[in-house]
This record gives C-alpha cells, structure tokens and sequence, in this order.
C-alpha cells in the first residue's frame, strides 16, 4: 500500500536515517552515523511509552537485569564516545565464569580476560543503567526520541523508505535501521517468511542491593537489621559470576554483580518435551516481552526464592531472589540463523538480525559491532555533499558489504551459544556427565590456548578494511 501524500520527504541533505528501535544498541548505530561525516539526520523511534514524554531525556523505566560487555563490546563504546561513563557505573568484570551444577558443585570455568596487550577486561553493568548513559549522549548530541511509536507497516520508494507506526503517523528518510530486538516488528515487516524466534524458556530477572544486611536464616525480614548484627550476614553472592544449572530439569539461575552496590539474578527454566509451563512464573507474562516489573514485589520475590531454594541453589543465590529490589517477567528466544540482513533500503543489527541464547554472553557486543560497521561502512559509501552536506548513500554497496563482514560472525557466535545451552541440558544422568565433561574439555582447550580471544578480543574492523579494499579493486578491475 503507498504511503500517504502527507508522508514527509527525506530532506535533500543531509542523508537520513529512522532507527526504530530506542535501546543500546539503536542508540548506539544512531550515535556512529551522526558522529560520522554522511549523516546528521538521524531519528530514534521506540514503542515504549515514556514515563515522562516532555522530559529532555525520556525514561524508559527500571527495566531488564545485567549485561555483560567483553573487549570487543567495549572498543565500541570508546569509539562511540561513552566508555569512561560506562566504566564509571560499572563493576570490572569477574576474571573468569563459573558453569556449576546448581548446589555450586562441579565447575567448569572459562576464562573472561584476554591475554592480549591493551585489552580491557569486561564489566558488568545494569542494562538500565547502560541505556540511560547512552540516551543522554545521544540527545546532548542532538538526536531525537519519538516514544509510543509502535512500527507496524514499511512501505519502500524510489526515494527512500517509510516508516508507519500505530498511532497512524509515519516518517521517511533514505534508509531504516532495524535495531528493535528479537521480536523485531522491522523483522516481521521486511522479511515475513523468515522463520520466527523459537521460544525457549520462561523466567525472571532480578535486582539486589548488594552489601546489605539480610537474616542470616534467609526467612525473616530484613527491616531493622545492619551490618555486623549476629543474627544478619552481608548480602552478596559466593562468587562475582556464575551459572547455576540442573541440566536434567532444565533450571538454570545466572548470578552476577555489578557494581560495588548492585547484583542481578536470572532465574529460568527451559521448555521440555514441548511443554510451555514454567515452575519459575508465568509464561505468558514472560513472553509478553516488555520487561516490566512485577508491582507486589514481596509476594514475587518469596515466591520465587521459595521456587529456586526447592531447586537446590546455595543460600546466597536464594538470599539475593528473596530480597530482590526488582523483579521482572522475562522469556529466552533463538532466532534462526538469517541469509541475509538487509532488504532494499531497510538492514537489521543486534538482535532483531541474530538473538540467540546469553550462554556466551555477546549480545550486547555483537549489536554495539554491527552498530559501528553499518555506520562505518554507510559513511564510506556515501558520496561527498559539498558545503550544503548533502551527500549521497550508496546504502546498497554498504549494506552488501555489511552483511558479508557480519553474517559470519553473528552465525559463528550463535552456534556457539546453542552449544554451549545443549551441553546445559540433559535426559539423564549419564547424559548429563557425558555432556559436562565434553563441555569442560571444550572451555579448558580454549582457555589453554586462548581461543576465548577471537570473540572477546576481536575489532570488527579486523574485516572490515579487507572486505572495502577487496570491493574498490574489483570495481577498479571492472571498470579496466
């Protein structure tokens, strides 16, 4: 269907960008193009209401657990201009992640850190917390946030593309960026055959203050108690990261912290034999895939504390369930692997191009590169507009050329996700030890060898330069 007559053009220069998709990894490809020399006019847009629409940087809310971001996720936020922000409301990073059984026994430890020179190790920070520092740099740089704008139709043309949400308004420019996580409505608009993410396991996340004093029996409440108290232990976890799993029910818990002052927690339970029931919560609110936490916290987190103690999960793991200061109804998804990711003027990056399981604990990462190598290769490939500014894109040869550096990579850390959550599963017992020691063997070469490099230490612009160069010359060939 064509847009309206009131569909307003993209304006001749500079080049325009709608990104719809408002989280880290949207912000962050918006940021990349307006610091870039070719775009300037570059639009975030987000179904999410805002709490406070007329304030100057809207707030999405407390929403999500924690993130984790390795090397390569971190080279991004430099080149994106946040890093030191980030570093500042985020704990350094736990040396090494423990995969245990859930009592905390049998270890299976990978290596976090690598080996090479100037490295940065990885932090871990709330995913909250990580969106607003990117959200005020992004509108310190000018960049708009439209809130409430729900995608639900993309209409291409000969000079550009439009954008309709469901409040019946619409926005055109020459390209649109995808960045609007796993259920991506841009996904579902653009390639409408492509499989569906398969939906996986139901569960929370959480949030604690660490620190705290809490009843050293983990029952009473915690009202009046303080640091030093007999009857009152400090809350922390036993160890600063670690997955808790029994791999024959299907449970895992995934505990880490984040900060001097704050942990995070997610509890999930994985669908067996086709059934979509979870002992963990409610699956259907799960899925409802907004992230939005539970208002009768005290009944949730006791609830919840009482599900995950029954599983067999150490004390301090309970502990921090039970006196959680945020819980939130969260569902786990794998998109099958895409051919391609863009189609005419629209690309997908992040999770709306390739989610998949946090087992290896890149998402944050893969969106922050495919971020910056879109941006990247967009300014490379955009012609010079002059003193007016108004360049033109060659979206196609950049987003060819984006799908040929990223796909590989985004396949090879999906399959190594899906790995890993098949060794964290089993039928048996036997299974199960098979599965562990196989598992263990795998993470001990690697570590051994410091395979673990090439996801935490890789720079996207390792291929990228060789994939542009390659290109020119075969052009000049042609052209010979």
């Amino acid at each position: 269907m064509p847009p309206s007559s009131s569909s307003p053009s993209p304006p001749s220069s500079p080049p325009s960008a709608i990104v719809v998709g408002a989280g880290p990894v949207g912000i962050a490809a918006a940021i990349a193009l307006h610091d870039s020399t070719a775009f300037k006019n570059v639009a975030l847009y987000d179904r999410v209401d805002a709490a406070d629409a007329s304030a100057s940087v809207p707030f999405f809310g407390n929403t999500g657990g924690s993130i984790s971001i390795y090397g390569n996720g971190l080279r991004c936020l430099d080149r994106l201009g946040v890093l030191d922000k980030v570093l500042a409301e985020s704990s350094e990073g736990a040396p090494v992640m423990r995969f245990m059984l859930m009592d905390g026994s049998d270890a299976i430890i990978r290596n976090s850190v690598s080996n090479k020179a100037g490295e940065l190790a990885p932090v871990q920070i709330l995913r909250s917390t990580l969106h607003s520092v990117m959200l005020k740099h992004a509108v310190a740089r000018g960049i708009p946030v439209h809130t409430s704008k729900k995608l639900v139709g993309v209409v291409e043309l000969n000079d550009g593309v439009v954008a309709r949400f469901d409040d019946g308004s619409e926005a055109k420019a020459d390209i649109l960026i995808g960045a609007d996580g796993i259920q991506s409505a841009t996904r579902k608009c653009v390639f409408p055959d492509h499989p569906q993410p398969k939906y996986l396991a139901a569960g929370h996340l959480g949030v604690f203050d660490r620190n705290r004093a809490v009843p050293a029996d983990d029952k009473a409440d915690a009202a009046g108690g303080k640091v030093g108290d007999p009857d009152h232990v400090v809350l922390n976890l036993d160890h600063p990261m670690g997955v808790y799993s029994n791999p024959l029910d299907g449970t895992l818990i995934y505990a880490v912290h984040c900060g001097p002052t704050t942990g995070a927690w997610m509890v999930m339970q994985f669908e067996k034999d086709g059934s979509s029931s979870s002992s963990s919560g409610d699956t259907a609110a799960a899925r409802d895939d907004s992230w939005r936490p539970y208002t009768d916290l005290p009944r949730e987190s006791t609830r919840l504390a009482e599900t995950v103690a029954g599983w067999g999960a150490p004390r301090s793991v309970v502990s921090a369930v039970r006196h959680a200061s945020r819980i939130s109804p969260v569902a786990m998804y794998d998109l099958p692997d895409m051919a391609v990711l863009h189609r005419g003027r629209v690309v997908l990056l992040g999770d709306a191009a390739h989610g998949t399981l946090p087992t290896v604990g890149q998402g944050m990462s893969q969106g922050l590169e495919d971020a910056l190598a879109l941006a990247e290769l967009l300014a490379e490939f955009t012609s010079p507009g002059g003193k007016s500014g108004g360049g033109v894109p060659d979206y196609a040869t950049a987003f060819s050329l984006y799908d040929s550096v990223r796909l590989p990579r985004a396949h090879l850390l999906c399959k190594m996700a899906r790995e890993v959550g098949v060794r964290m599963q089993a039928s048996n017992a036997v299974a199960m030890r098979i599965g562990r020691f196989i598992f263990g063997t795998i993470v001990m070469i690697r570590n051994y060898l410091g395979l673990n490099d090439e996801v935490i230490a890789y720079d996207y612009r390792k291929d990228l330069a060789p994939a542009v160069a390659e290109y020119r010359q075969s052009v000049k060939s042609a052209a010979a």
